[in-house]
């Protein structure tokens, strides 16, 4: 079967496809005919990111935005805020509920009265604490205390960040101010320019040592404004000294907007061939129901995880409800049927009346996720996926339908996911979404 018959809407690379499968068939083969031992080790790495220790230090002056800014990431409001006076007095360690061993300490502001500059990193025992990386943090321009935190971290060899917060405030002053007047985004311009000459002239280079300027007063939406994307994409791709712990920074912090929707997707995109490998290697079991149900076990797992971390279970949308003043599940609403039009799978699965632990899904349960992957058109290509690989050799000939199979439900699944992901973002966002039509709106009013 030509690779051109393959279903539109699967949109997959068959050279690729054809690439990861001649990978399988050659390390089987290469492992005398036992898919049972193959990437055992990588399998048992993609939940490893649930053991990684997670240490950032927030740091800088007093009521500068530290907590709100920890409850920004966190996606709930841990860190106490402080209305009138220094709230953080003593370094208090902030953990992440939905992942305890992320954790944030919050250090005292500088230059208070309990804090001076000249004994502070001692006072705070800086050097006794091994954190992964350091941000500091303001909401106006930088000044000395933060360049003096900045020389110091450099000096002792540290990774650092720097973090203005409160933009939309100052953005909406120059706006006001300016004459002849300016727009939003020249004004955010403007600050950068200002803060990139502050970095020259204290000896930072801008390109290494930015500014990242956010907003942290609305958590439903300081993801998708200014540059909170920006460093949590930079962290990931320079902040951890291992693969496991970005995983781990990413995978527990709350995902808003379609940007970090599509950074979500890229990070578990990388898992689909470690399951489909693992798939293949209980699809060569003697038995073919039992690879048939590590199939079913495998794609369960992997769905409830991509639920999980697009904030798509039911638990989170009635948070997301809750905070988005939106009426009663109108988000559940319409997320259920957008999902009912997508994949039955992904719906059987976010049902949690359907199903008991993943440990011990019953055969029946696990029968009814299997037919609900039919609805996935991959049975007619997996024929031609085969046809186009090269033989594969001994009892890994079931394995390699499994994992051709696997691959492809998997892509095609997450993409799902992503798209309804991305949808969900987007009513969030939408703050006419459950406000009553106004009779002056419609044409035939009068």
């Amino acid at each position: 079967m030509a690779s051109d018959t393959l279903p539109n809407d699967l949109n997959i690379d068959t050279a690729q496809l054809n690439q990861e499968t001649l990978h399988y068939n050659n390390v089987t083969v290469a492992q005398n005919g036992e898919p049972s031992r193959i990437n055992e080790a990588q399998l048992a790495d993609l939940n490893r990111w649930k053991e990684e220790t997670i240490n950032i230090a927030i740091i800088g002056p007093s009521r500068q935005g530290k907590s709100s800014f920890i409850n920004a990431l966190i996606g709930k409001e841990i860190a106490e805020v402080g209305v009138l006076g220094p709230t953080t007095m003593k370094v208090q360690k902030i953990e992440n509920p939905d992942f305890p061993n992320f954790v944030f300490w919050d250090l005292p502001g500088i230059d208070g009265d309990k804090f001076k500059r000249e004994t502070y990193f001692k006072d705070i025992e800086l050097d006794e604490h091994e954190y992964d990386l350091y941000i500091i943090v303001t909401k106006e321009m930088l000044g000395d205390s933060e360049f003096f935190v900045a020389a110091e971290l450099a000096a002792r060899g540290k990774l650092f960040y720097l973090v203005r917060t409160h933009v939309d405030e100052t953005v909406a002053k120059l706006v006001k101010k300016k004459k002849p007047k300016i727009s939003e985004d020249d004004a955010v311009a403007e600050i950068r320019k200002l803060l990139e000459k502050q970095l020259q002239k204290n000896c930072f280079d801008p390109q290494l040592h930015k500014v990242f300027l956010v907003n942290v007063e609305e958590p439903l939406e300081s993801m998708q404004h200014f540059d909170m994307v920006l460093l949590v994409e930079t962290i990931c791709k320079r902040g951890f000294a291992s693969e496991t712990k970005t995983t781990a920074f990413l995978f527990s912090i709350k995902i808003r907007g379609p940007q970090m929707v599509q950074e979500m997707y890229i990070e578990l995109s990388k898992r689909i061939k470690i399951v489909a490998t693992a798939s293949a290697a209980g699809g060569a079991q003697p038995i073919p129901i039992a690879g048939a149900l590590l199939d079913a076990k495998l794609i369960y797992n992997e769905i409830n995880l991509y639920l999980q971390k697009f904030g798509l279970t039911k638990t989170s949308i009635a948070e997301i409800e809750l905070k988005a003043n939106k009426e009663p599940e109108i988000i559940e609403t319409k997320l259920t049927e957008l999902l009912s039009t997508k994949n039955r799978a992904i719906s059987l699965v976010r049902e949690d009346s359907h199903w008991s632990s993943a440990k011990n899904l019953s055969y029946d349960l696990l029968i009814t996720l299997l037919k609900s992957l039919s609805l996935i058109a991959v049975s007619e290509s997996i024929e031609g996926f085969m046809a186009l690989a090269v033989p594969i050799v001994g009892p890994a000939a079931a394995g390699g339908l499994s994992f051709v199979t696997t691959l492809v439900q998997l892509k095609v699944i997450l993409r799902s996911v992503r798209d309804v992901a991305v949808e969900v973002q987007k009513w969030i966002a939408d703050k006419e979404l459950d406000r009553d039509p106004d009779p002056s709106e419609d044409p035939n009013f009068l």
